[in-house]
């Protein structure tokens, strides 16, 4: 009988400089993969990477003797002079299946009930299929993950009202400042999560004055599409990183450098700094020395648990709801394909 066997780590045990130590490139996780699928009991193998979590799930016919080389995944992944990180739970057939299905209806996100974990959940799938890691039983249990995101959001409220991660930074530093009538505002970065701060900013009734900057011109015209009345300011001047920064009084950065983008120095040598910094890279692009600033305060994903937590209590009234389609789906749809195929 085939096993389905997932490890991993998220953001609900392990802090930010855990999961930052797994934020590699995904060629890298690709050609790990490869090597992990050498072993004789590892049939199928794939990744789901993203800011909060980092999982591995395998189907195997020997699960004990799976273990140790999904241990030896996670450390051959990981810089080689830092101490290795091992997964925090390891969930073996039914309890793997429970859990996937619970990360894709957003239940184990750490903004509860919000979308972008079903494209992070395609995309790995996606990666699997390319990198001819996956057969017939993850292929079949991605795919009704999939499906299950998507009906739990159909039938029930449970995205409804959810921010993204980018809103709930801009409500979390609005908070702090008050108001953000008057003031100024530099994004660094213009993906998804930067696309999503300028978002928030501009639906706001008092605007501030937003700059976006973006090494990808391509990018920076998606990031002015959502501005009709082109009222942002535009650059892809990564020189002028630290001076534009100076000048504001609020800071986001959603870059995917390997090295951070933002540091103590070169602000100490233009003698200003904002106020407020709010670091949504992983592994983070602002150096944490950052913090030592006079008068600047550094927020990372960690902080952003607090802003979230103001909408977990209505969530809560629904988890029955979203746990009664996670079950039909398992029981009726997983669970009868997966005896045929066992």
């Amino acid at each position: 009988m085939m096993h389905i066997v997932a490890v991993g780590l998220d953001h609900k045990g392990s802090s930010l400089p855990v999961r930052e130590k797994l934020a590699v490139p995904q060629h890298k996780i690709n050609m790990e993969l490869q090597n992990l699928l050498h072993c004789p009991h590892i049939r199928e193998a794939l990744v789901l990477s993203t800011c909060n979590r980092f999982e591995l799930y395998v189907c195997t016919a020997q699960a004990p003797m799976a273990l140790p080389k999904m241990m030896s995944f996670f450390h051959s992944l990981q810089p080689e002079r830092s101490s290795p990180v091992d997964p925090e739970y390891t969930l073996l057939d039914e309890k793997a299946v429970f859990h996937l299905f619970r990360v894709a209806s957003g239940l184990e996100s750490l903004i509860p009930g919000e979308t972008q974990i079903l494209s992070q959940l395609k995309n790995a799938y996606a990666q699997a299929v390319e990198n001819q890691t996956i057969g017939p039983a993850l292929s079949r249990l991605f795919q009704l993950a999939l499906h299950c995101g998507k009906r739990v959001r159909h039938e029930t409220e449970i995205s409804k009202g959810a921010m993204s991660t980018g809103a709930a930074a801009v409500q979390l530093v609005g908070r702090r400042l008050g108001s953000w009538k008057n003031k100024k505002v530099l994004v660094i970065g213009a993906g998804k999560a930067g696309q999503m701060c300028v978002k928030t900013l501009l639906g706001l009734k008092q605007k501030p004055d937003i700059t976006v900057l973006n090494q990808s011109l391509e990018n920076i015209k998606q990031v002015a599409f959502l501005d009709p009345s082109n009222s942002l300011t535009l650059s892809t001047s990564f020189e002028e990183c630290h001076q534009l920064a100076a000048e504001v009084d609020a800071v986001f950065v959603t870059t995917a450098s390997a090295n951070p983008v933002i540091k103590k120095h070169d602000f100490e040598f233009l003698g200003s700094w904002p106020e407020f910094i709010v670091d949504l890279s992983v592994p983070r692009n602002v150096e944490p020395l950052v913090a030592e600033l006079d008068g600047l305060t550094l927020f990372t994903l960690d902080e952003l648990k607090s802003t979230v937590d103001l909408n977990v209590a209505r969530r809560a009234t629904l988890l029955g709801h979203v746990e009664g389609i996670i079950n039909d789906v398992v029981s009726n749809k997983w669970m009868k394909r997966y005896a045929s195929a066992g």
